[in-house]
This record gives structure tokens, C-alpha cells and sequence, in this order.
């Protein structure tokens, strides 16, 4: 049976009971509360944020995208646990630190993490415009690693590459020359994860 996105939402959400409120998702998934309704309502089919809910839900994120798959990831984790591990990430832009968090869905993010919403896409096929991303600006890059960097006005991903004075940025196509972070940029800090936006 074919469901649509708001039906597989509410079916994810009756797993949790009536601890599972709009506000409670919407806190767990670091998303707004009206955002939730119109997701709820069917005002919306589809949000960058499905990862995050998928995973505030226990629900398989390709599962509540397209309805295919299976339902459930791994087991339910009680909705108190779930609130007892929130820890928010201070949102950065290009002009520094914004007004704005997000809940870090995954693990306890250390108090060096920020996060940053593309504005575009950064050259990398995994960090696509509308993704967030998540930081350690204590982290040391490794060659391969993720990484954000701000090069002129632009905060965006690349791929380090060790070697040179401080490294190079690289990006997937190998006609773009690589990047001298001696002189061009300054490194921010070491992808810990990408969510990417679903629609694009």
C-alpha cells in the first residue's frame, strides 16, 4: 500500500505514544514546530531534514522518504533518553556565529562543533547546497578528510590534501586546481558529518 510522506510520518510517530508531540520532534530533530504541522498536514511532501527526523524517529530515512524499505532501523529508544542527550550546535555563515542551533542528531557533539547550511554546492558530490554540516574545529584534517574552509567570502567543503606548508582543498573535479591554504583560505575545521538536503 502507497503511502504518502505525512501517512509514514505519523505512523513513525505513534511508535513513541503521546510522549511524541509535534514539539517534541521538532526539538529532537532540531527543526521548528510548524514545520513538523506542515509536514503532519501534507502542506509539504518533502524537507531537508528528513534525516534528522528519520533518526529523532528510529525510523530508516529512506523508509520515511519514499516509503520503501523497511520501517524500523533498530530498537525504539525511550523518548526521555532521547531528550537527556540533546546538546545544540551554535549555526555559522560566512560573517561568523549566527543566532541560530541546531540539535546534533548523532552522538554528543564536543563544545569545538559548529554547524554551517551551504549555501551552494561546494564541489564535492556528498555536500550538496541546503546540507548541514557539522565541524570539530579542533581536529586535525588527514589527507581524504572533509573539511570546511573559507576561501574569500565563501564558506564551503573540500577535501584535504596534505603536503605544502598547510595543506591543500580540493574538490571532485580534478580540472579545478587545487588550493594553497598558505595562501588562499583558512581552514575552520573537520566534517564530522554531512545532512545532506533530500530534495536535491
Amino acid at each position: 500500500m502507497k503511502t504518502t510522506l505525512s501517512e509514514r510520518l505519523k505512523i513513525a510517530m505513534d511508535l513513541h505514544g503521546k510522549k511524541m508531540s509535534q514539539g517534541t520532534l521538532a526539538k529532537l530533530s532540531g527543526i521548528s514546530q510548524p514545520t513538523v504541522n506542515r509536514l503532519l498536514t501534507g502542506k509539504v511532501n518533502g524537507s531537508g531534514y528528513l534525516i534528522q527526523i528519520a533518526h529523532a524517529l528510529d525510523v530508516d530515512a529512506e523508509w520515511l522518504a519514499t516509503g520503501k524499505g523497511e520501517m524500523l532501523k533498530g530498537e525504539v529508544t525511550p523518548i526521555s533518553e532521547k531528550l537527556e542527550s540533546l546538546k545544540a550546535v551554535s549555526v555559522w555563515d560566512k560573517n561568523g556565529k549566527t543566532e541560530e542551533s541546531v540539535i546534533c542528531p548523532i552522538g554528543k557533539p564536543k563544545n569545538s562543533w559548529r554547524a554551517y547550511v551551504l549555501e551552494k554546492n561546494s564541489g564535492c558530490r556528498d555536500a550538496t547546497a541546503g546540507s548541514l554540516i557539522f565541524v570539530d574545529t579542533d581536529s586535525s584534517p588527514g589527507t581524504k578528510d572533509y573539511v570546511v574552509a573559507q576561501v574569500g567570502k565563501d564558506v564551503s567543503v573540500y577535501s584535504y590534501l596534505s603536503g605544502g606548508a598547510k595543506g591543500y582543498l580540493a574538490v571532485d573535479d580534478e580540472r579545478i586546481p587545487l588550493l594553497d591554504l598558505s595562501s588562499t583560505g583558512e581552514l575552520i575545521g573537520v566534517v564530522q558529518f554531512i545532512l545532506r538536503d533530500m530534495r536535491r
